[in-house]
């Protein structure tokens, strides 16, 4: 029972809020894309529920066009001056409310993990994919 309505609630607070952040959420998307050209939206493939891998959205902070850079940047320089805000202020999470409303995340549970540490977990660690990946963690994890 508590699987359900934990889903239900996930459901109806993310539809709110992308009702809610529409209007901001596209102001920062246009910010991003002014400040670098490119896709605001930064897409990478993370560990679900039951280790089934699904594309985990943000707001992408890096640069993406390095155009005219003749030299290696340090990690520093490749955040975006618009990256740096949204990435204090973790507005950069924003779009993972798109993860929630299509069931590959919740609000809360475990960070999802980049496919490639799946290798290097423990079996305690590799319990975390018993449940949805979440967008804040919980207390006890």
């Amino acid at each position: 029972m508590y699987k359900y309505v934990k889903r239900f609630l996930d459901i109806v607070f993310s539809a709110v809020l992308l009702v809610l952040l529409a209007i901001p959420m596209l102001i920062i998307a246009f910010l991003i894309w002014k400040d670098d050209k490119g896709s605001p939206i930064f897409k990478q493939e993370r560990m679900g529920k039951d280790l089934k891998p699904f594309t985990m959205y943000k707001f992408r902070t890096m640069l993406e066009n390095r155009e005219g850079i003749d030299h290696a940047l340090t990690h520093d320089q490749m955040v975006t001056k618009v990256g740096k805000f949204i990435r204090k202020t973790s507005i950069d999470e924003l779009p993972q409310l798109f993860n929630v409303l299509k069931g590959e995340m919740s609000f809360i549970g475990p960070r999802p993990w980049v496919l490639s540490y799946y290798e290097w977990m423990t079996p305690i660690q590799k319990r975390r994919s018993n449940v949805r990946p979440g967008i804040t963690r919980s207390c006890s994890g």
